[in-house]
């Protein structure tokens, strides 16, 4: 149910046997996970070759993707606290580490064994997932600033402010990195704006008509903003200018879901709606439907709202 890379809910109860098989899926592993008594598993993310999945008790478990063999686990909040997706970062042999934000302290971990690498409090209010690359960590903030920390080995408890930027409003979507060093930055001033991730240069910059709560999402064709003016925009990914926009009945507090040239893009009032990722055309709507799972050469596969698979 994570196999497109998306975040995806994991449900109280799985999904059964019967709406498995008759969505022509058979059960590859199943994992239990040492979870506490009133813990309950929140999401599921994946990230390269590991699955990364959270409870409402602030505790983080790494899993192979592949086998579902548990890494590691860890408690890294406390249960009122909010733990931010994780991230890895990018190295150019492939095995960055991964870097997990929470209310009040980031950590960057080895993503095989969990150890950590840093673990600090920043001087701000962390608003937003991180990113990072090569010893820099890129991150939103509550307030209204985006900041890139980077950090001397030798004083891995105390990283440095490379450089911040003010964005009109507090960051809560995830930034992007995108080919070839760019950076993605939306925040709930409805500013969208791309910069150079070493010294936020800015390329271009986008003001939609509300503030963006959901995770905007890059492609090979554009970029994709949700904003809460009910309305999802696809701007061009080098120059920031409109390519098409799409207008929804309820404001849109998540991101969209972007495989197979289509966009899934879910409303509370009517469900998934797929639209063509180059016109933005609606193709099909499913009022049941509640998130997108994955793509396929026979289908599009979505939860409805039973907890069983379309």
């Amino acid at each position: 149910a994570v196999s497109n890379a998306q975040t995806t809910a994991l449900r109280t109860e799985p999904v059964g046997p019967l709406s498995i098989e008759e969505g022509g899926f058979t059960v590859f592993w199943e994992a239990r996970l040492p979870v506490g008594v009133a813990e309950v598993l929140e999401k599921g993310y994946l990230r390269d070759d590991a699955l990364y999945v959270t409870t409402d008790g602030g505790t983080v478990f790494s899993l192979h993707a592949e086998t579902g063999l548990l890494r590691w686990g860890e408690i890294l909040t406390e249960p009122a606290y909010t733990v931010f997706a994780p991230s890895h970062i990018r190295t150019a042999d492939g095995r960055g580490p991964v870097v997990i934000p929470t209310t009040n302290q980031v950590y960057v971990k080895d993503r095989y064994s969990g150890k950590d690498i840093i673990r600090f409090r920043p001087d701000f209010p962390i608003g937003s997932p991180a990113v990072g690359y090569d010893g820099v960590l890129l991150m939103g903030s509550s307030n209204g600033r985006f900041y890139s920390m980077g950090w001397d080995p030798a004083h891995p408890a105390e990283p440095i402010k490379r450089w911040d930027a003010d964005t009109g409003g507090p960051i809560s979507a995830a930034p992007v990195l995108y080919p070839p060093k760019s950076l993605l930055v939306a925040s709930q001033s409805g500013s969208v704006s791309s910069c150079q991730a070493s010294n936020k240069v800015l390329t271009w910059n986008y003001k939609v008509g509300g503030p963006i709560f959901g995770d905007p999402v890059v492609d090979s064709s554009g970029v994709y903003v949700p904003s809460m003016d009910r309305s999802l925009s696809k701007l061009h990914a080098h120059n920031g200018s409109l390519l098409w926009r799409t207008r929804f009945p309820d404001p849109l507090r998540t991101g969209p879901a972007v495989a197979g040239q289509t966009v899934f893009q879910f409303t509370p009032s009517q469900g998934i709606t797929a639209l063509d990722a180059m016109t933005g055309a609606e193709k099909w709507q499913r009022k049941e439907a509640t998130q997108f799972v994955a793509h396929g050469s026979t289908g599009d596969v979505l939860f409805v709202s039973s907890d069983r698979l379309l």
